[in-house]
């Protein structure tokens, strides 16, 4: 508080006790004073705690929390304070929230990707203030500080560096730690799961449908459309795994730059159709061009990166489901297709991102089983039996930057986790690569980590064989939350399209696990008893149990004990 910001010409000068002294002199005396100007005295010992003041007691997911809820211009500010608050104030994470205050959850008009959330958000404010007018300055060339701190290594002359010190461990470390860590490490050269080809339906049905037990199909999709329409690189395997391992180094910018203008296939076939993106807000979907992800796509470091995740896609674009084929053949038919528009769940998505992105642990909805077709790139899969109440690390009660119980994205994981499950909590594991299928049961929980540009298209289904399953969930559901209009009408719907034999696999088995159909009628009548008789392991039973139905309609329980 008693800063003098002097600019003290003396050549004598012997003031020992002036705070913030900005002395020219090169014969100055003053080398004991503890308060010199933050910003531009590289030599400091730390200029996180002479550099925050009194937010040097806060730790940094807290001071990042009170920054979030400030403006892009405040962040500007800041950056001029201090080298510590300019380390802050170019945090690309909370830039990357400022976008949504100017263009809410549709960025189809006016998104144009800078290379980073900063000169994103700038360029846009930009442009408001000063429509039709050319920028003086291009804000495509504000570097991602991860990509700067790189530079910092090279010991190029030319190079300014901003040093920063008394940043040790924690929040800072850990995010720089995973967006920097290649993906390519994470590769498996073994599998835990079967890799099968010519596969006939009733082979498929009696070793792994009914076993419940995963598999990849390594001979379905060689033939589809979607192999060339859909590829988003050039060379998408050998260049995906280039962009991958060396995307933060000079080269990207320069040498890779060129690879990655040129227009893709997916692009030239798709580029101004709208798809929606998976946000960290769940209920929340922002609405980009295919043209205007791609950008973004192959030019990013961000921690958590946007993730292409379109439902029913075939209301874009009939083309997009005529591009891959029908895998009735192997995997049978889907009841949901049963239910009509109104009542039928999402079953189909097309999935598109980049290194690092993916889906957090998860059971399928419905408890319904699941294929996945990956059509570029690489994924790997850490899938649980249904026996596991829930993977270990799931969830995170605390952590640096968040303030509330959260799932754990899939790259945290296997950097946080991961590497300290005992043998007994590791999970299946394997590696999914281009051209190939991978079956998921119904129950089973699952979570996928894309190492490289992935392009996939997955779809959950109902067969004869995980019907009992869903229709026990379905009932629960209709049950316990009678408001819920959606599967009380899937119940009804399906009493009377579905053939009654197997109608009664599905109400032996909700009888197995304490779900009496007749609860789901009159569940308006009896919402209160049924409340406080609730039973609060039927969850775990819907998922530990597994069904094996004869000929003669006698029920027997296989509990999984993979």
């Amino acid at each position: 508080t008693n800063n003098n910001n002097t600019n003290n010409n003396n050549t004598n000068n012997n003031n020992t006790n002036n705070n913030n002294t900005n002395n020219n002199n090169a014969n100055n005396n003053n080398t004991n004073s503890n308060n010199t100007n933050s910003f531009i005295n590289i030599n400091e010992s730390n200029c996180r705690t002479n550099g925050l003041g009194d937010f040097k007691i806060i730790n940094d997911g807290l001071l990042f929390y009170i920054l979030y809820y400030c403006s892009a211009t405040d962040y500007l500010s800041l950056m001029l304070t201090s080298r510590a608050f300019y380390l802050f104030g170019s945090d690309d994470e909370l830039w990357r929230y400022k976008i949504y205050d100017i263009l809410g959850w549709d960025w189809s008009e006016k998104f144009d990707w800078k290379g980073t959330w900063r000169g994103t958000v700038l360029s846009l404010l930009y442009n408001e203030k000063y429509p039709n007018t050319k920028p003086i300055f291009d804000f495509s060339k504000i570097e991602h500080p991860y990509t700067a701190s790189k530079k910092i290594f090279s010991f190029n002359p030319e190079e300014t560096h901003i040093f920063m010190t008394g940043f040790v461990g924690g929040l800072m470390h850990r995010r720089c730690y995973q967006r920097m860590y290649p993906t390519s490490f994470l590769d498996l050269p073994t599998s835990h799961v079967d890799r099968r080809s010519n596969l006939t339906y009733q082979q498929f049905v009696e070793e792994y449908e009914k076993a419940s037990k995963p598999v990849i199909l390594t001979d379905l999709i060689g033939d589809w459309p979607a192999m060339t329409r859909w590829n988003v690189n050039s060379n998408s395997h050998s260049h995906s795994n280039q962009v991958t391992d060396n995307q933060a180094t000079d080269n990207q910018t320069t040498d890779n730059q060129a690879e990655h203008e040129k227009i893709s296939n997916f692009e030239k076939n798709y580029g101004n159709i709208v798809f929606k993106m998976a946000t960290r807000v769940k209920s929340k979907r922002i609405k980009m061009h295919l043209k205007q992800y791609l950008k973004y796509y192959n030019n990013q470091l961000d921690i958590e990166p946007l993730y292409l995740f379109q439902s029913d896609f075939e209301k874009l674009d009939k083309q997009l489901l005529t591009d891959y084929g029908d895998l009735s053949k192997i995997f049978g038919q889907d009841l949901l297709d049963l239910l009509t528009f109104s009542t039928r769940p999402f079953n189909r998505w097309i999935i598109t991102g980049t290194a690092q992105t993916g889906t957090p642990f998860h059971v399928d909805p419905l408890t319904s089983s699941a294929w996945n077709a990956l059509i570029v790139g690489r994924k790997r899969w850490a899938l649980y039996p249904p026996s596991f109440k829930a993977p270990p690390g799931k969830y995170s009660h605390f952590h640096e930057d968040r303030f509330f119980r959260f799932e754990v994205e899939p790259m945290a994981w296997y950097l946080e986790h991961y590497p300290f499950l005992p043998l007994e909590l590791k999970p299946w594991e394997c590696v999914q690569r281009p051209g190939e299928v991978i079956f998921v049961p119904s129950g089973w929980w699952h979570s996928v980590l894309n190492l490289d540009n992935t392009v996939a298209v997955t779809q959950n289904f109902c067969s004869e064989q995980n019907f009992p399953f869903v229709w026990a969930h379905l009932l629960r559901s209709a049950k316990d939350e009678p408001d819920t209009d959606s599967d009380v009408q899937r119940v009804k719907e399906w009493r009377l399209k579905l053939n009654p034999e197997l109608l009664k696999k599905g109400e032996d088995y909700a009888k197995i696990v304490n779900i009496s159909s007749s609860d789901s009628d009159d569940s308006d009548n009896d919402k209160e008893n049924q409340n406080d008789n609730k039973d609060t392991n039927n969850d775990q039973k819907l998922l530990e149990s597994k069904i094996q139905l004869e000929d003669n309609n006698k029920t027997s329980i296989l509990l999984s004990n993979e």
